[in-house]
């Protein structure tokens, strides 16, 4: 429970709202991609748009990274749990830093 996690109470009651948004976030993005009638963009034409547009632009590591078949036609699973493993690490850092409760 974050009330008990350290953090001073207005640093909990944010984190609540951060988690809260971040799970209604995700959950109406996976709603909308699954009753969306579009056609699933697939990798290779995402690819095909995205390295010219990022090796122009001089972002060679984000280039790179489609032209190496990173980007994947898969699960959201992976990208949900990276995005909320990096909150809980932000509030791991919070509350270890000694900002927590007053």
């Amino acid at each position: 429970m974050l009330s008990g996690a350290g953090l001073a109470e207005e640093d909990w009651l944010s984190s609540a709202i951060l988690l809260d948004g971040y799970a209604r976030t995700t959950a109406a993005l996976a709603r909308d991609l699954d009753e969306s009638p579009a056609t699933p963009v697939q990798s290779a034409e995402v690819t095909g748009f995205l390295h010219p547009l990022l090796s122009e632009r001089d972002f060679p590591v984000l280039a790179a990274m489609p032209a190496a078949r990173q980007y994947a036609d898969s699960s959201p699973e992976p990208d949900i749990s990276y995005g909320l493993d990096r909150i809980l690490d932000g509030l791991e850092a919070r509350i270890a830093g000694g900002t927590g409760a007053q």
